[in-house]
């Protein structure tokens, strides 16, 4: 019978492919650009400790509100949630989506139910925000009807 020590020493030896390290970020030409932070790394070095958040609103957290809400104390903001299945149609970003320098830190919130989509959509913002939101709790009909934020839930789809 074998140690836990030698059982960990198997376990880690017999893996003979390494994996490429989780904590880092991958750009869309695939080379890894620097290392992901997380929790408290993240919220004080990324977002800078933000006291006052503006949240995602439906037709309201568009780049003028944001820029304003930022004249009044708003330390860090969310975009309007971003469908990932629409985002490539034609005029769909230049119409929802806009950033500029003072608009930083951003949130853009991605919603969508297939995975390379959301994962082709923030590949493509991922230089113009600071951190991808995907919506998983979205109860409105139009999350029903598109089948995305808490709707990924039900089975009958």
């Amino acid at each position: 019978m074998m140690s836990n020590e030698q059982q960990e020493d198997t376990r880690s030896s017999s893996s003979s492919v390494e994996e490429p390290e989780m904590n880092s970020l991958v750009r869309s030409g695939g080379a890894v650009a620097r290392k992901k932070l997380g929790g408290y790394d993240f919220f004080h070095q990324v977002l800078k400790s933000p006291k006052y958040i503006l949240a995602p609103m439906v037709d309201a957290s568009e780049l003028p509100f944001r820029l304003l809400c930022k004249r009044y104390n708003t330390h860090a903001a969310w975009s309007p949630m971003l469908n990932s299945k629409m985002y490539f149609a034609k005029g769909y970003k230049q119409k929802f989506f806009s950033t500029c320098p003072e608009d930083r830190p951003l949130v853009v919130q991605l919603c969508g139910n297939d995975p390379e989509t959301v994962l082709r959509t923030a590949l493509d913002l991922q230089d113009q925000c600071d951190a991808i939101d995907l919506n998983l709790g979205c109860p409105q009909g139009i999350a029903k009807r598109g089948h995305y934020g808490a709707f990924l839930l039900d089975d009958d789809w």
